[in-house]
């Protein structure tokens, strides 16, 4: 069914990328995943188009047969070009560059780009909530905390790519900034040895004690980073999502507040909090299809 045209993803994270090769109808067919801190622009670039040929060559799949690479990378869009701000741990060469268009000359292949929120939103609304809901937030939680917006079925980017960007909030707000990444500070801070966030993620544990501490201090930032959301997109659902543990999720969704005092004590309807379901691809197979989608569906 869907053999007729191929299309990869490329997702890039502050620790590592994944590579996914997907098929029309989005099923993924291979994919491949590399860890490196700090992450060089040159090194993805060499490694993973190795990859794009070892796949395409293991599959039998013409290179006329793929549609092009979605690119996802961290980081709002500096409003010039393609530009992204990546975070401060990520060489500033990822900075300096309109990324789809880079990686599209040394690629030799078409490259769509988003953030990494709005891909995983993507996969979100294929494989997960977006079956039984089109009004949705999806909340991306990694080295910081994005969202991606899907109103009446169709993803919501906003003038800049950036709708979503959920951290401002926080910095203008004086806020302590929810992310794992706090989340890893906090538990080296007690002693333990978590160089970097895959290595936080590979050993979490529910029961280390500075978890609870650092819900308490993150609690209300997440209220009002929810509140602001129901306020601007007045959502069915709000998915908490992407790196996120699942046990980690449901502590978060916990610790959520809605408004107290309704006005005539008739409180207006609030979103359902879910953890996500999709699994720890979504960023990776959310980019393998804005190609697709960009030009058949959204």
């Amino acid at each position: 069914m869907g053999d007729f045209a191929f299309s990869f993803g490329l997702a890039i994270a502050i620790d590592g990328f994944k590579l996914a090769l997907i098929d029309f109808a989005g099923q993924l067919i291979d994919d491949y995943a590399e860890s490196a801190f700090p992450l060089s622009l040159e090194r993805v670039l060499a490694n993973a188009g190795e990859q794009i040929e070892v796949m395409l060559h293991k599959h039998q799949i013409a290179r006329l047969a793929v549609f092009g690479v979605g690119l996802s990378m961290t980081g709002p869009f500096t409003g010039h070009g393609s530009r992204v701000n990546p975070p401060l741990s990520m060489p500033s060469e990822w900075a300096t560059e309109e990324l789809d268009k880079f990686f599209s000359g040394r690629l030799a292949l078409p490259v769509w780009m988003d953030n990494d929120a709005n891909c995983a939103t993507i996969a979100e609304a294929q494989f997960g909530i977006g079956r039984k809901s089109n009004n949705f937030v999806y909340l991306h939680f990694t080295d910081g905390l994005g969202s991606g917006v899907v109103q009446e079925g169709r993803l919501v980017r906003g003038a800049y790519g950036n709708s979503g960007e959920l951290g401002r909030l926080f910095a203008i707000a004086g806020l302590p900034r929810v992310s794992l990444e706090t989340l890893r500070h906090a538990l080296r801070s007690t002693g333990l040895d978590l160089p970097n966030l895959r290595s936080m993620l590979d050993s979490y544990d529910p029961s280390w004690p500075e978890i609870d501490s650092w819900l308490e201090s993150v609690a209300p930032s997440l209220t009002i980073a929810v509140a602001a959301i129901i306020a601007l997109a007045d959502p069915e659902f709000i998915i908490f999502g992407a790196r996120l543990p699942r046990d980690l999720a449901d502590r978060l969704i916990a610790r959520v507040e809605f408004e107290k005092l309704p006005r005539r004590s008739t409180p207006a309807p609030n979103p359902v909090l879910l953890p996500s379901e999709t699994n720890v691809n979504s960023v990776v197979i959310g980019a393998a299809s804005i190609a697709f989608k960009r030009h058949f569906f959204l």
